[in-house]
């Protein structure tokens, strides 16, 4: 059976109760903060809350981007600490009227028009429940705002009714559904003998605007920005491993480390977080992976750990390429939906394998390896796995101890593990 989904004003309920609740001391906080100037007495500053507050005010801050009536909110943090401390302070007046009487919004309806490139249309159409308009339809709003603009290749518009508080989180929700409309009759239209796949690119444009003439505009995932570069800045970059790689390579190890470059160039170019993050790991697996099967996460982490211990003496915390391995790439390869992915975290683990990558080249070059087989055995039987070994088990965590004895394992007969 479904769980209901408890409303703001309920979570507020809740989290005034919890704030009410009389605590010593002794008791374990988890949270301080400063109590509002109004509040403050020369005896209490500060208001310290247990762990039950915090949650309860982390579920209501995800509840209050969820509702439509708080979305304009930036920093509700801030507003519920406020809230916990009024609660704190006159347990006889209820709060949670006052709150959302302060920061509710009555809700805006517009109409999000979404301009489309390479898809034209001569009379008014619908999409799967969406309504297209040619570009010269008298309702599209007329706004001086340079990014819209209607000329080629625009090809039409979607007029699509929004409800919400903000109209940047209401011109996304309209995109959402604009981009699963197009995304089915990309798929769904190559049925047609008469239409051939570069006709199927169509696409949103950055630009939005409301029924109220408002308008706004987003970049895309895969803009780009012009780079100057001089002879100075030249010099002193070309002098990394990456910078002697040939364009035709000849050995396994150069070869691989090409394909490596390959995949990263692809993440570079990719539009969606998700689809670098992939193309990252098959730069990796490039690098450092085998045709075994079976923890697979454990085992790439690893070897990126010992590469970068073994050249430069140091390594990243291994449960960030863990994690990203075992959660979201498996889970997207094996057709589950993954966790959200921000370019945030794209960019950290794309620093993470271009270090690998530059890495890998120095070490192969150092010990004179020409195949990607003899490197990870150089790696795995090192004779610092034993002392790596131990600092995973006392830092990174239980998910790894089934990989440990492995690794152990492997440094041993590191010939009768690898499968290269």
């Amino acid at each position: 059976m479904a769980t209901k989904t408890r409303t703001v004003e309920e979570l507020l309920a809740e989290l005034q109760r919890l704030a009410r609740v009389k605590t010593s001391a002794e008791d374990d906080h988890s949270m301080s903060f400063r109590l509002p100037l109004d509040l403050v007495r020369p005896e209490s500053k500060m208001l310290a809350v247990t762990q039950a507050v915090v949650d309860a005010m982390n579920g209501l801050e995800e509840a209050l981007e969820r509702d439509p009536s708080f979305e304009h909110m930036d920093k509700s943090t801030d507003t519920l600490q406020d809230f916990i401390a009024r609660a704190w302070a006159d347990p006889e007046t209820d709060q949670v009227q006052q709150y959302i009487t302060k920061h509710s919004r009555e809700l805006l309806e517009l109409v999000c028009f979404l301009p489309i490139e390479y898809l034209a249309i001569d009379t008014p159409a619908t999409l799967l429940g969406l309504q297209l308009l040619p570009v010269t339809d008298s309702s599209i709003p007329t706004t001086t705002a340079p990014w819209f603009d209607l000329a080629p290749p625009i090809g039409c518009v979607a007029a699509i009714p929004v409800t919400g508080t903000n109209l940047g989180k209401m011109a996304e929700r309209a995109q959402t559904l604009l981009a699963h409309a197009l995304r089915v009759a990309r798929v769904g239209l190559r049925d047609h003998n008469g239409i051939n796949d570069r006709q199927l690119r169509f696409r949103p444009a950055v630009a939005y605007a409301f029924s109220n003439n408002l308008s706004g505009w987003r970049s895309r995932g895969d803009i780009a920005y012009e780079l100057t570069l001089g002879p100075s800045s030249l010099d002193s970059i070309s002098n990394g491993p990456v910078w002697t790689m040939s364009a035709t390579p000849v050995t396994d190890i150069h070869k691989k480390a090409d394909l490596a470059l390959r995949w990263m160039e692809r993440a570079r170019f990719a539009d969606e977080p998700l689809i670098a993050l992939l193309y990252l790991f098959f730069a990796l697996e490039a690098l450092l992976g085998d045709t075994s099967e079976g923890l697979k996460a454990d085992m790439l982490a690893f070897r990126q750990l010992v590469l970068s211990h073994v050249v430069s003496g140091g390594f990243r915390e291994p449960n960030a390429t863990w994690f990203l391995y075992s959660r979201v790439r498996s889970a997207a390869v094996h057709g589950e939906e993954p966790p959200p992915v921000d370019d945030a975290i794209v960019d950290s683990f794309e620093w993470a394998v271009r270090d690998t990558l530059n890495e890998y080249l120095t070490f192969a070059s150092t010990q004179n390896i020409g195949r990607r087989g003899k490197l990870i055995k150089a790696l795995t039987s090192h004779p610092d796995v034993p002392k790596l070994v131990d600092w995973i088990r006392t830092n990174a965590g239980n998910d790894w101890e089934a990989y440990l004895e492995k690794a152990l394992l492997i440094a041993e007969h590191p010939t009768e593990q690898l499968h290269d």
